[in-house]
């Protein structure tokens, strides 16, 4: 039965979190995130597991005993796109998910490069859009601006001849993982090993974290 989180239920439902790696965690920072404003995210339980909506996007930690009733509930939410420990839902399809460990070590990703903590959500808005993103502007500062004021974000710039071309960061950052998103490069700038560079640079960051 999947049912909406009520109050006194935190407990329970962040232990669930702990014990669904990758999915729990992101679900974990937007309830850290919009617990307290369920008009932008609601938060949902079932037997072993947890959901959240936000928009016509949902995030699935554990596998309920029946995929169907899920299906159905994401349906009537007018979900679109469901992410998630979970095997196929009825009336959605599926896509390659690639789930990455990196090492701290330094080594192996060519020159140093010129890379910078993003200060700016303005700037890996303008490189997300050259790249053929299309995040909601407003939308996006906002969630980039409170994901960082709870310490789960560290976004990072890598800059060519001063101005910044690519970029890459963690949107989701626990004490054991990290969630790798909004990995791009600008058209002029690409092949050169850019994205490569961000990469392992936030990931040797975020191992300072024990991530």
């Amino acid at each position: 039965m999947i049912r909406a989180l009520n109050d006194g239920e935190e407990g329970a439902f962040l232990q669930v979190l702990k014990s669904t790696p990758l999915y729990g965690q992101r679900i974990q920072t937007l309830y850290e995130c919009y617990g307290r404003f369920p008009a932008l995210c609601g938060f949902y339980r079932f037997a072993g597991g947890a959901v959240s909506v936000a928009g016509p996007a949902a995030l699935i930690a554990g596998a309920p005993e029946d995929p169907a009733e899920l299906g159905a509930f994401l349906a009537l939410s007018g979900v679109q796109e469901a992410e998630g420990d979970i095997p196929v839902l009825p009336g959605y399809e599926v896509q390659a998910l690639s789930v990455m460990r990196f090492s701290s070590q330094e080594g192996g990703f060519g020159p140093r490069r010129d890379i910078r903590l993003a200060e700016d959500p303005g700037e890996v808005l303008q490189i997300l859009k050259n790249s053929g993103m299309a995040p909601d502007p407003a939308g996006f500062y906002a969630d980039f601006c409170i994901r960082r004021n709870h310490g789960r974000l560290q976004v990072y710039l890598l800059y060519e001849k001063g101005a910044p071309v690519s970029t890459a960061g963690f949107y989701s950052l626990g004490e054991q993982e990290g969630y790798l998103s909004c990995v791009a490069t600008i058209p002029g700038s690409r092949g050169r090993g850019y994205a490569t560079a961000l990469c392992a640079h936030a990931a040797r960051q975020a191992g300072q974290r024990d991530i």
